[in-house]
């Protein structure tokens, strides 16, 4: 399978704290807002009146669809139907970056804190599990690491997040765009509510007890490690396979279902429900008033 740069739709999967966010940011300012979805954060997109992906009128104009809740549903769509150039991030080792990230968005929803053991408890092997939560079809033998390593073979493009603005090229040139330069964006603070001494803490349980939670992630990326930065030829045998695969477990609403649950689910986890019940009730009296005007325009005229 050929890639078609004129045609090539991007499918990208954003792994937590591997520089998605700032890739985000670049190429928002180099394409206007109907050639990509980015579905990382869907508060973020509804806060600046970016519609889901179900209510994109012309999908046919996305170049690119990335984020951190892409789901292989999509693949499934009529309109989505051209060659899928699959992209990812990976980094060699989960620093103490998430574990911030994750307390700081606990932290501003008023929601306690999580220990370094508790976090890794949720979230060791977090790549793999990113991965499989993408590609559940791909979860078959038992065992997280190599699962995420088979869905991995799927994909043309995986970079190392240490090295990513020298292996940006080969997106940027698929999306048309020549000489940028990704700036770091979302680093991740901590939470401001903590002492250094609780931090310093926190970090040697991490560094401790890394290797125990996070051995699929080790096994994934020392079996991916080499082909990092280098554009591949996926096996198109598996391919075809998973593509008939995905067709006889998905319809095309399937795709819009799933960034529905985890809308919810983001907005629960950052304590924002109420925000959006108020949108949400904005956007069904304008629906029914619109429906209203419109029944009266296409209303037979009544004879004088």
């Amino acid at each position: 399978m050929s890639i078609d740069n004129n045609n090539a739709v991007m499918i990208g999967l954003h792994i937590t704290k591997c520089a998605g966010t700032s890739l985000i940011s670049t190429i928002r300012q180099h394409l206007s807002e109907d050639n990509y979805f980015f579905c990382s954060s869907f508060v973020e997109n509804l806060e600046a009146s970016r519609p889901l992906y179900e209510l994109i009128i012309n999908k046919n104009r996305l170049k690119i669809v990335f984020g951190h809740f892409v789901n292989e549903s999509i693949l499934v769509q009529k309109n989505k139907t051209k060659f899928f150039y699959l992209l990812d991030y990976v980094i060699h080792l989960h620093d103490p970056s998430h574990f911030r990230q994750v307390n700081a968005v606990r932290e501003a929803a008023g929601v306690k804190l999580v220990t370094a053991g508790e976090f890794l408890e949720l979230h060791g092997n977090g790549m793999c599990k990113e991965i499989l939560r993408a590609f559940p079809s791909f979860q078959t033998t038992g065992s997280i690491g190599e699962d995420a390593i088979q869905a991995l073979r799927l994909f043309d493009y995986i970079y190392d997040t240490d090295m990513a603005n020298a292996q940006y090229a080969p997106i940027f040139d698929r999306l048309g765009l020549q000489g940028i330069t990704v700036h770091e964006d979302n680093i991740g603070n901590a939470p401001h509510n903590t002492s250094a001494e609780w931090i310093t803490e926190q970090k040697e349980v991490l560094r401790h007890q890394f290797g125990h939670h996070y051995a699929g992630d080790i096994l994934l990326y020392n079996s991916t490690k080499d082909n990092m930065g280098i554009v591949n030829t996926p096996d198109e045998e598996l391919r075809c396979k998973f593509l008939a695969t995905i067709k006889s477990l998905y319809s095309e609403t399937d795709f819009n279902s799933y960034m529905r649950r985890h809308l919810l689910y983001e907005f629960r986890i950052t304590n924002k429900l109420a925000e959006l019940a108020k949108h949400a009730s904005a956007m069904k009296e304008l629906a029914d008033s619109l429906e209203r005007e419109i029944g009266k325009m296409m209303a037979p005229a009544r004879a004088p």
